[in-house]
């Protein structure tokens, strides 16, 4: 007698075909809200601060970036004498003096604090290396997450040095600024987190361009990016009179001997001058953002009169916080 009673009860705690399916919705709507849930709390990227800059002038071009390396939090910093994934040559295949005396083997520029109080509180402009070159490099600085960076710089080497030993010996700055925007416009969808700026030698002439994360780029005669670039930028405007460069018009409408002004890609002081102007926009950045601090290292190339090119590392000192 007890044996059907237990089939019975059996027959009855089964789950209809109906209440499966509606068993089966309701799991798949809880895992898809849990997978959207974790989606958008996934945050792949994360500013580390940097300030860089450049100005492009008749025969030299300066590239400059503070030292500071920024937490997540933004309160919070990681590094006071960071230059690895910040300033870093893209073209150095050709030039051992280059590779010994300024850069180290990463590619990024060679730069060491001073080790002693009164030397690094001075405010004093502080050589840290010079060497003279026959082919000029082009340099990059870059700000925003630094494994972003660190990530483009490795690419961005890794191709121009593939490059070379496929045969071109001679990358200009115009073709490393073309395959830097083209490798951040390839990325579009997941995006380098990195901005960047582009400076070199070409034609007996300094060149200098900005980027955004995507790859949109121009040639520029002053170029900022980074934590603070809004309050850089505006300094820099102010402190540099642009050196006027004009161009024929073809427009049939108009005579030939009008000349319109194009954008100015150049600025018409000296490389002294130009650093000058550079370490009191740093300064007057580092009183107002707390991203930016520690020292402010320069790279400068300058076109020699016997055609050579002289290439110097150098830094000051910016507000502690």
């Amino acid at each position: 007698m007890r044996r059907p009673k237990r089939q019975s009860a059996m027959r009855s705690a089964r789950v209809s075909p109906s209440e499966r399916v509606r068993l089966l919705c309701c799991v798949a709507w809880s895992v898809t809200v849990m997978t959207f849930a974790a989606a958008a709390d996934f945050e792949p990227y994360q500013l580390n601060g940097g300030l860089v800059a450049a100005v492009a002038g008749r025969d030299f071009v300066v590239l400059s970036t503070d030292t500071r390396l920024m937490g997540p939090s933004g309160y919070d910093i990681l590094e006071r004498n960071h230059v690895k994934s910040r300033l870093w040559a893209a073209t150095d295949a050709r030039s051992t003096s280059l590779q010994l005396n300024l850069l180290n083997p990463d590619g990024s520029v060679r730069f060491e604090a001073p080790s002693t109080v009164e030397t690094t509180n001075s405010g004093e402009l502080i050589v840290h290396a010079s060497t003279k070159l026959v082919y000029a490099p082009t340099f990059v600085g870059s700000s925003g997450c630094n494994a972003d960076c660190e990530m483009l710089k490795r690419t961005v080497r890794a191709d121009t040095r593939a490059a070379f030993y496929h045969g071109e010996s001679d990358i200009q700055t115009a073709a490393v600024a073309t395959l830097l925007g083209q490798m951040l416009y390839s990325r579009r969808g997941f995006p380098f987190y990195s901005f960047c700026v582009v400076g070199g030698m070409e034609n007996g002439a300094g060149k200098v361009y900005v980027y955004d994360a995507i790859g949109s780029y121009e040639q520029v005669g002053v170029a900022t990016s980074g934590t603070g670039r809004e309050l850089l930028q505006p300094i820099l405007d102010r402190s540099f009179r642009s050196r006027e460069v004009f161009r024929s018009t073809i427009e049939s409408e108009l005579p030939k001997q009008v000349m319109l002004p194009v954008a100015p890609r150049q600025v018409d002081c000296s490389k002294d001058e130009a650093i000058s102007k550079l370490v009191d926009g740093y300064r007057s950045v580092s009183e107002r953002d707390i991203g930016v601090g520690d020292r402010v290292v320069f790279c400068c190339i300058q076109q020699l009169s016997d055609g050579t090119f002289q290439c110097e590392v150098s830094s000051t000192a910016l507000k502690k916080h």
